[in-house]
């Protein structure tokens, strides 16, 4: 009995359990049903989120296109006459306002109100790109530590602050750190004080920005995070220019060229002092930009000045300035957070080894492979091979040693000491006053491998201290080779051991260290002079704002002419945002003649000036103030948009040459010959058998004429084949062409190779318009037209080509040849007449002409052969036509970045501007 009551309790507990589960079964269930409810429940939530997403985003869609329209709007209100006419009363209202509402604020720190404007993310962003501009810099540009609004004006003081009988020169500064161009610019500031109002802008913030108020009359920033985007500078610049009627910018470095395009828009000159070697600054096309807009350049050094030079600074290059700057004092008790007494201490132990005087070597700088401190400690370790156990000491003091973060250069540094077993070396951080280590100091070794003026070496020859440097590496080496005492000091690149042997030499010959030292003092004094440097620095500005005034006048003729063409004078980066900032940009360019551009099809500037006693003139705004007179510097223009039905039906025989390489371009060229062009025989030279096939198979198609594919070599590229290989039978025609299908390889953006080949076969073929209909009419109407190409807008000189072009041109007859080329088909794309051409076929010019591959990007027969194309056809007796369709350009149509800016400034009070300056020649 015992067992089954046992047992029927464990079948009780089974059914209790077997309820439990049930019950637990029924919860779930529920719970399910409750959640498939709630699932249900957020479809239909989500549903409906999504349709109403929908709707906004028709609406946002909308709502884009209505700024789109507004914004085109303003674009024609802005371009209006009645804007520019009631220019003066804007400008007026402006001003009371400004006076006003500076007599409300605090004298103290007025802050002038910006609009609040959501600023691109990236230079290349605008409208045009069709992304929004807010929702790019949430998702990128706040990340990558981008402006998202335009940053507010910051001054310590308004207008009322400044002389009204003195002129007001603008400085700035890329930051205020306690480093060589701050101090500089610092030092700027004070000299110029005592004669002009002085207003500082200082893009980023650092250790001396306080002192910069005891040296100028208004300080502008410094900003916590520095701005040098000329979208996030342009808004305070033109706020400083409206409120403080700035006369003349010293832009000191590279680093602060943002603020160059809205000086250049405003008509404010501006001088731009050039501490930087071109070789290591990045973007290049920045410092390629700055030497475009600024009025004028002053290079710290001669070698600074040769580093710039390029085929496009040139011109630039030539007409800058080199001025050595003055020796630069030291904000007293510039705070760098080290204790000035413990620091000269442990600099006094590491000179004095318990207390015993030795032969101590400086060097100062950032630790960076730049400044070379790799050099400097493997000079020590020369010093040591040398001369085992002698006394030199040799220290670097300077911001940046840390072998346990900086592992790019700080780690290998402290291995190379290590490695090499040095005990003759340390590296310390930046010092408060150099000066105390000047005197300790008996030798600075500027183990530099670039570095323009640094403003350690002027000190340390003031103070009479020999400086050793490497040739071809600072601008010290050009001061030093002035004195046969310390031209001594001056070693081979990189040179190491020369550089050790120099020390020992130091240290052994007290004789040659005190003439050393006496040479290096008396260059100081010679050299550095920081007033004086100033001095000429306000000669320059004083020439600068002559060019600013007569660029003003240009501004103004073009503005009132349709003759200007704003898209085909652009920048080669694509149109400008507005034709205002086209006409700033075209003058700058041609005064500077970086990326000098035409300011319209048929015009050369260059051949008019040659004519003409322009004066300081624009050589287009000078044409147009004369009255547009005709002359060699005109030539016509070809519109191939304006063909009509009365066209000459021309008979002309005519051919092409086309040159396949590479031939996967061929298609392109077909595609342009269209399917309605003039009848034309082909002829295609490709370099290969297997090219030669795939040629004749694509062209099996073409039904207007015969087609001649030849083999050639690979050598002379386009001219080879056309001059060499058909040579004979073009000559047979009355017109011909040439196209090919050639890229640059010294251009490497490949959209822009693309858009230079599409720009020549569209204005030479067939693309939006029947080009080639509309110039063999041409041809056929005038008997003396020789040849008709692509008009470029960029303007050329004879480069590298111009003993070349006058070897071939003798070889014509032709002689002597202009300073300057005319127009001509660059990248040789054309369509001529045979008999034009005459001397260059009568040439015979073989294969072995032909300079091998590559060839560079400027420099050889195929370029002089390019350039003298015009100059040949003028001289059998034929004139020469360019081609152009309207709005055609051949470089990237780039989004250009919106620009922050007010309207262009009225024309300042002209006897003001003129005799302030002669006041400055007076003092």
């Amino acid at each position: 009995m015992g067992n089954i009551t046992r047992l029927e309790e464990k079948i009780d507990g089974v059914n209790r359990a077997v309820a439990d589960r049930d019950g637990q079964i029924a919860s779930l269930n529920h719970t399910v049903a409750k959640r498939d409810e709630w699932i249900v429940a957020l479809r239909q939530y989500v549903a409906q989120r999504e349709s109403e997403a929908g709707v906004l985003a028709r609406q946002l869609g909308q709502l884009r296109r209505q700024v789109g329209q507004l914004r085109r709007q303003l674009d024609r209100v802005y371009a209006s006459s009645s804007w520019r006419i009631t220019r003066p009363l804007r400008a007026s209202g402006r001003l009371l306002s400004g006076w006003f509402a500076g007599s409300r604020r605090t004298a103290h720190a007025p802050t002038i109100d910006m609009p609040v404007v959501v600023a691109p993310p990236a230079d290349h962003l605008s409208a045009a790109s069709g992304v929004d501009p807010h929702l790019h810099y949430c998702n990128h540009g706040r990340k990558e530590g981008r402006l998202g609004r335009a940053p507010q004006l910051i001054a310590n003081a308004g207008p009322q602050a400044l002389a009204p009988d003195r002129p007001t020169v603008l400085v700035v500064s890329h930051e205020a750190s306690r480093t060589g161009a701050p101090i500089l610019a610092w030092n700027i500031c004070r000299e110029l004080r005592h004669r002009c109002n002085v207003v500082a802008l200082l893009l980023g913030g650092g250790g001396i920005a306080s002192y910069f108020a005891e040296a100028c009359d208004v300080v502008v920033g410094p900003y916590d995070r520095p701005i040098r985007n000329p979208m996030a500078v342009g808004p305070i610049v033109n706020e400083i220019c409206d409120r403080y009627n700035i006369d003349v910018a010293l832009v000191n470095s590279i680093e602060s060229s943002a603020v160059l395009p809205t000086l250049a828009e405003r008509f404010v000159p501006a001088v731009l002092l050039v501490h930087e070697f071109f070789a290591y600054t990045r973007p290049r096309e920045r410092f390629v930009a700055a030497m475009r807009m600024a009025t004028a350049v002053v290079f710290s050094a001669r070698i600074v000045q040769r580093n710039a030079l390029t085929p496009r600074t040139r011109q630039a290059v030539e007409a800058s300035h080199v001025l050595a700057q003055g020796k630069c004092e030291i904000p007293a008790g510039a705070p760098t957070g080290a204790t000035a007494i413990a620091e000269l201490a442990k600099i006094e132990t590491l000179a004095q080894p318990g207390g015993r005087k030795c032969f101590f070597v400086l060097g100062v700088g950032t630790v960076q492979y730049r400044k070379g401190v790799d050099l400097f400690v493997a000079t020590a370790a020369e010093v040591q091979r040398l001369a085992p156990g002698s006394d030199v000491v040799m220290l670097w003091i300077g911001h940046g040693f840390d072998p346990e973060k900086d592992l790019k250069y700080s780690a290998y540094v402290q291995e190379q000491i290590v490695a090499a077993g040095l005990d003759n070396v340390a590296l310390i951080d930046e010092v408060e006053n150099l000066e105390s280590v000047y005197t300790l100091a008996d030798a600075l070794l500027l183990s530099s491998r670039l570095d323009p003026m640094p403003n350690v070496a002027i000190d340390a020859m003031s103070f009479g201290k020999p400086v050793i440097c490497f040739d071809k590496a600072t601008g010290i080496a050009e001061i030093l080779a002035h004195d046969p005492r310390t031209a001594e000091c001056i070693v081979p690149f990189a040179n190491i051991g020369e550089a050790a042997r120099l020390i020992l030499r130091l240290r052994s010959s007290p004789a040659f260290a005190d003439a050393v030292s006496a040479g290096a003092r008396k260059l100081a004094t010679e050299h550095f002079n920081m007033p004086a440097y100033v001095a000429r620095l306000l000669d320059i500005a004083a020439a600068a704002l002559a060019r600013g005034r007569q660029e003003r006048s240009d501004a103004a003729t073009l503005r009132e002419t349709a003759d200007f063409d704003a898209d085909f004078a652009a920048p080669p980066v694509g149109p400008a945002a507005t034709r205002e900032q086209a006409i700033v940009s075209f003058l700058r360019s041609s005064a500077t003649g970086v990326d000098a551009r035409r300011a319209a099809p048929g015009f050369d500037g260059a051949i008019y000036a040659r004519h003409h006693d322009i004066d300081g003139w624009n050589s287009f705004a000078h044409w147009l103030r004369a009255g547009r007179p005709d002359g060699p510097w005109r030539v016509e223009v070809i519109d191939p948009s304006r063909r009509t039905e009365t066209s000459v039906a021309t008979t002309l025989r005519r051919a092409l040459h086309i040159h396949a390489f590479p031939l996967d371009l061929l298609d392109d060229i077909v595609a342009h010959l269209g399917s309605k062009g003039p009848a034309c025989d082909l002829f295609v030279s490709v370099t290969s058998d297997t090219d030669a096939t795939h040629a004749r198979r694509l062209m099996e198609a073409y039904r207007r004429g015969a087609c001649d594919v030849q083999v050639v070599p690979n050598r002379g590229r386009d001219i080879g084949p056309f001059l060499t290989t058909f040579c004979a039978k073009l000559r047979a025609y009355a017109v011909i062409g040439h196209v090919h299908t050639e890229r640059s390889l010294a251009l490497n953006d490949g959209e822009v190779v693309r858009r230079l080949r599409e720009y020549g076969l569209d204005n030479l073929l067939e693309g939006k318009h029947p080009s080639a209909d509309v110039i063999l009419d041409r041809f056929a109407e005038d008997p003396r037209l020789g040849i008709v190409y692509p008009e470029d807008p960029n303007l050329f000189d004879w480069g590298g080509n111009l003993d070349l072009a006058a070897a071939l041109a003798r070889r014509m007859g032709i002689s002597p040849l202009p300073d300057a080329p005319p127009s001509f088909p660059v990248g040789t794309m054309f369509w001529a007449r045979p008999a034009a051409l005459a001397p260059l076929f009568d040439l015979g010019l073989g294969w072995g002409d032909y300079a091998a591959e590559p060839l560079p990007y400027d420099g050889s027969i195929l370029h002089a052969i390019g350039r003298l194309l015009p100059i040949v056809v003028a001289h059998t007796g034929y004139r020469r036509a360019v081609v152009h369709a309207p709005g055609s350009t051949p470089f990237v149509t780039a989004a250009c970045p919106p620009v922050f800016r007010s309207e262009t400034p009225a024309t300042p009070d002209p006897t003001r501007v003129k005799h302030w300056w002669w006041g400055f020649q007076r003092s």
